[in-house]
């Protein structure tokens, strides 16, 4: 091979490179001097790291002015949530609204929205929305969903729902979607938390009973506490005269904790009577 091919297959991976790094010269040198292999791809490779962390400035900088110029987007829709233990209503931004209003400002920034395989198991949807650049970088962002608690719907229909919410959701987070009357803490949008089993809730009000020798006044009175105290409480429900004071509202997360204060309430009392 004659010297001037050497210095031509050397020269070409330059091509791929960002103008503005700064390696491009010192590597142009090192071949106009025919340095050997080993040092030309030390250059190459450090090059190709300084050219890596301009694309995610870049990224950054096309996301930032895209967040800038994007408007809120407004929560158009309710869903409705119909379980065994009630219904559950919230407002949100459909999909589609979150796409026709964004989309033209990532254009305009140069970024590119696009979602990766979805992974489905028997109680989840996994997706995930990927934002690419024009300057070469890209990231993911994952969201998972929970088909089971969508209920009132087929099989069928609680996975495709459960992938349109995660594809939503995914999109919102990756490209930082402002939405309108959204919560300060994320949870504007969030789903019903799960609530307690009807065996677990059965367990509460046996100890309910327990602990107020089941004095009518007091077991209702233990169930408003706990209600209110794990923010189940509906004065528009609850509050009502004679409403219904189903513990089946109660967090999920929050059985074991109240389990644990009403029985200690039910030992305290024994150790009181004996």
């Amino acid at each position: 091979m004659t010297d001037t091919a050497i210095e031509k297959k050397e020269a070409a991976p330059l091509a791929q490179f960002n103008p503005a790094n700064p390696f491009l010269a010192t590597i142009e040198t090192a071949i106009a001097k025919k340095i050997g292999a080993e040092e030309l791809n030390r250059l190459l490779d450090a090059a190709e790291r300084v050219d890596n962390r301009l694309a995610k400035q870049a990224f950054t900088d096309a996301l930032i002015a895209f967040q800038a110029d994007c408007p809120p987007i407004p929560k158009s829709s309710t869903a409705t949530i119909v379980t065994q233990k009630g219904t559950y209503a919230y407002d949100y931004p459909p999909l589609e609204d979150c796409e026709r209003i964004a989309m033209p400002f990532l254009h305009k920034h140069g970024l590119a929205r696009r979602y990766g395989d979805v992974t489905k198991d028997g109680e989840s949807v996994t997706v995930a929305c990927i934002l690419d650049h024009r300057g070469g970088h890209s990231e993911a962002t994952k969201y998972t969903a929970d088909r089971e608690s969508r209920g009132g719907l087929s099989g069928a229909q609680k996975g495709g729902a459960a992938e349109t919410y995660a594809k939503r959701r995914a999109f919102i987070n990756a490209a930082g979607l402002r939405i309108v009357g959204e919560d300060t803490d994320g949870a504007g949008d969030a789903e019903p938390p799960e609530t307690i089993t009807e065996e677990q809730a059965n367990q509460l009000n046996d100890l309910i009973i327990q602990v107020t020798d089941g004095v009518k006044e007091k077991v209702e009175a233990w169930k408003t506490k706990l209600l209110k105290a794990t923010g189940a409480w509906d004065d528009s429900v609850h509050g009502q005269i004679d409403g219904p004071l189903s513990l089946a509202d109660i967090p999920a997360v929050r059985f074991d904790e109240y389990a644990g204060k009403i029985q200690k309430a039910i030992d305290d009392a024994r150790k009181k009577g004996t």
